[in-house]
């Protein structure tokens, strides 16, 4: 799994900038990303730990800079199978993430917060 990591406050911003025109106003797009999508993404991340879990966590606060921040693969194949991704990632890490994997691999498809990708 790869989790995508991103603090609420940029997330807020993000979503805010793509859903404020779509929600009406400014005001209800934060009212949805505070009482809907960001407590939701706070409920998953307390039950589920995905950073502790991912096998590679992703620091998404840069579009034009991603971090891979840590790798802990559960097994000596499932490294196998991720290594290839690593390479990409590092060539074409935003155009990836953000463009060219179908949307259900992504939360939404949005990449705007934490969101987790299973490969």
């Amino acid at each position: 799994m790869i989790y995508l990591k991103t603090d609420f406050e940029i997330a807020l911003l993000r979503g805010v900038n793509r859903d404020a025109e779509h929600l009406g106003s400014v005001e209800a797009a934060v009212e949805k990303f505070n009482t809907r999508y960001h407590k939701a993404s706070k409920i998953y991340i307390a039950e589920n730990s995905p950073e502790e879990v991912a096998d590679i966590v992703i620091d998404n606060a840069d579009f034009e800079d991603l971090k891979v921040m840590s790798l802990s693969f559960r097994s000596r194949s499932r490294a196998m199978t991720m290594a290839p991704l690593l390479i990409i990632l590092s060539k074409f890490g935003k155009a990836l993430l953000h463009s060219h994997l179908p949307s259900n691999k992504v939360l939404n498809g949005c990449s705007c917060c934490c969101c987790c990708m299973n490969v």
